[in-house]
């Protein structure tokens, strides 16, 4: 990834999680709780950290939150890859979907990363 893709890959990530929803950017920082509007969130900082190494405290400020929401919503990711079958069948089309977008490079970049869930 250059250094121009910095800004828009994080960008990117929110808009391909929000699209797999089908939920609008617009509610990307909105305070609603909606359930599949907080799960759009906590994959898409997610992602954002694990794509781009971005600090805590901006990933989180994608979203209008903290760190503290970003180090709960990573665990809430990986406990329900680990426990929920449907969330599972959603982060591996989105994971592919991401794949997809920025390219197999990336994926290299992260070949560490286990999508099997095994």
């Amino acid at each position: 990834m250059n250094n121009s893709d910095n800004m828009t890959t994080p960008l990117l990530i929110i808009k391909i999680v929000f699209d797999y929803f089908g939920i609008g950017l617009d509610l990307q920082s909105s305070r609603t709780r909606k359930a599949e509007k907080v799960k759009a969130c906590q994959i898409s900082m997610y992602y954002i950290d694990k794509f781009t190494h971005q600090t805590h405290e901006v990933v989180a400020g994608y979203f209008g939150k903290d760190h503290a929401t970003y180090n709960h919503s990573v665990k809430v990711v990986n406990n329900m890859r680990e426990t929920d079958r449907r969330f599972w069948d959603d982060f591996k089309k989105i994971h592919n979907r991401l794949l997809a977008k920025l390219g197999i490079d990336e994926f290299e970049r992260y070949a560490h990363y286990n999508t099997d869930n095994t």
